[in-house]
């Protein structure tokens, strides 16, 4: 996972883009549905990419809490630290990828 797949999808939507302007101006109808096959390939292939960071940012945000918690039980502080960064960084991970 990662961004290079939001970019590929964004390069083939926008190629999809193109393609149906180029289908609808020279009225070949192949070419515009061609083109809004990529479109939709590619957004799907954006979503995936964002549900996949959603989904690892949730495991984040869960683990970073239970290290934490650990981190709190036994008075450790450098674990508490980590396990707090551990959870914004996952909750962050989800906002940037609604």
């Amino acid at each position: 996972m990662g961004i290079g797949n939001r970019i590929k999808g964004a390069v083939e939507e926008l190629g999809g883009k193109a393609k149906e302007a180029l289908g609808n101006l020279s009225e070949d109808e192949r070419l515009r549905r061609e083109g809004i096959s990529d479109q939709g390939r590619g957004q799907g292939r954006q979503d995936a990419e964002k549900a996949g960071q959603q989904v690892e940012g949730t495991f984040e945000k869960a683990g970073g809490r239970v290290k934490g918690a650990a981190g709190a039980l036994s008075g450790d502080e450098r674990k508490q630290a980590e396990g707090k960064f551990e959870e914004l960084k996952g909750e962050i991970r989800q906002k940037l990828n609604k």
